[in-house]
């Protein structure tokens, strides 16, 4: 999924949690999030960061929360 999809999936002022799946690396995960951080940029949605994980001590995130602001 990409950014792009991800955002044109929620309805304005609805939410979504997305999870890293199995078949994604961490590191994929934060690119993926960091697209999402240019929509946050531009007010688009509102970004909330789930606690970063803790299996390989780099403290990567492995789940975002979306709410759609427009």
């Amino acid at each position: 999924m990409t950014a792009q999809e991800a955002y044109e999936s929620i309805p304005v002022g609805g939410s979504r949690m997305i999870v890293r799946s199995a078949q994604q690396t961490y590191e994929q995960f934060n690119a993926f999030v960091r697209e999402l951080e240019d929509f946050k940029d531009r007010g688009l949605l509102r970004l909330t960061r789930g606690e970063p994980e803790s299996m390989t001590g780099q403290r990567h995130v492995d789940k975002v929360r979306l709410d759609r602001l427009e």
